[in-house]
């Protein structure tokens, strides 16, 4: 969450510090945390190793949707010719993919990315911030519009029917630091800013 702020640093104040700070360490923790067999992160050192009860990585959808709405963040601050964009791109193009593949026949994503969506909850926060990456990506011209628009409303017909008739973003994963139970009367404000983000991010594709 915190690069995108360094490269607006860099970019209001003329100060090349800011971005070369983040960029440096936001490469280090991807060194360091990303899985390349899932093109996903594990939430920190903790979930190297840890398994769930299948025997499956626990790969956090909330955790990576930040992770993918960060690199948008990040993009959108990075000028056009600057060397350092190929490495995001890439990054955002890599991760998309995977999550694509693990969208639920729902439009959701699950709080853990690789459980049994049959037996698992659906979750919005994780979800609004991956419609979010998604969106900023096609608008971009990073990801493949034909590819990834299904994806997108999908997810975005997910995320309204998460909200009751009152404007609650139910099926918010309460705050944690790893996949957890989520009922459709969950909610919390960052559920609410995803939602937000998300439907800011569909509505620029300006759909046709």
């Amino acid at each position: 969450m915190a690069p995108p702020t360094y490269f607006e640093l860099t970019r209001a104040t003329g100060d090349a510090r800011y971005a070369s700070f983040a960029d440096h360490e936001f490469k280090a923790t991807t060194a360091f945390l990303l899985d390349p067999a899932e093109s996903l992160y594990f939430r920190d050192s903790r979930f190297l190793t840890l398994r769930d009860s299948a025997g499956r990585k626990i790969l956090w959808a909330r955790g990576n949707g930040w992770v993918l709405a960060g690199i948008a963040r990040i993009l959108e601050a990075l000028p056009a010719k600057d060397p350092r964009r190929l490495y995001y791109e890439n990054l955002l193009r890599s991760m998309a993919a995977r999550l694509k593949q693990l969208q639920r026949p729902d439009g959701f994503w699950s709080p853990s990315l690789l459980a049994d969506a049959s037996v698992s909850p659906p979750e919005s926060s994780g979800t609004g911030f991956v419609v979010y990456g998604m969106a900023y990506g096609v608008k971009a011209g990073i990801l493949a519009r034909p590819d990834y628009e299904p994806v997108i409303r999908s997810g975005w017909l997910a995320l309204n029917v998460a909200m009751s008739r009152e404007g609650k973003v139910g099926w918010v994963q309460q705050v944690g630091d790893r996949p957890d139970n989520v009922l459709a009367t969950d909610t919390q404000f960052y559920g609410s800013a995803a939602f937000i983000m998300a439907a800011c991010a569909v509505s620029d594709l300006d759909w046709r």
